[in-house]
Parts: structure tokens; C-alpha cells; sequence
């Protein structure tokens, strides 16, 4: 499902939708539960925010993260 949230998220970023692909992003990382697919969102998301001028928004807690 992350999948098809991740996919449809990088169409909206192709069609400059970029709040939109935050959202479904958001959405996907929500339910991700891979690290490699979790890192492929993550690194979209960061691109979307960049397109929205928001790149604090980007940072993580390192608590998120893995070692």
C-alpha cells in the first residue's frame, strides 16, 4: 500500500501538486514499515518540502532514526 502511496505522491510532485505530495508521503510513511522503502519516502518528502520552501520541516528527531 506504501507502495501505491509513494507512486501516486511522485505524480502529484511531477505535476507541481507538491502539497498534495506531501500529504499522501506523509500518509505513506505513516504505514511503511521497511527501511529502504521508508528511506525512499523520507528522501521524496525532503524534495517536496525543498519545491515548498519548508526544509526545517524536514529534519528529523534522531530518535527516528536508525543506526
Amino acid at each position: 500500500m506504501s507502495e501505491v502511496l509513494r507512486t501516486l505522491g511522485n505524480s502529484h510532485y511531477a505535476s507541481e501538486e507538491y502539497e498534495k505530495a506531501l500529504k499522501v508521503y506523509s500518509e505513506a510513511l505513516e504505514i511503511e514499515t521497511d527501511p529502504i522503502a521508508t528511506s525512499r519516502i523520507l528522501s521524496n518528502r525532503a524534495a517536496t518540502l525543498l519545491r515548498l520552501d519548508r526544509p526545517v520541516e524536514g529534519k528529523l528527531p534522531a530518535s527516528t532514526l536508525a543506526c
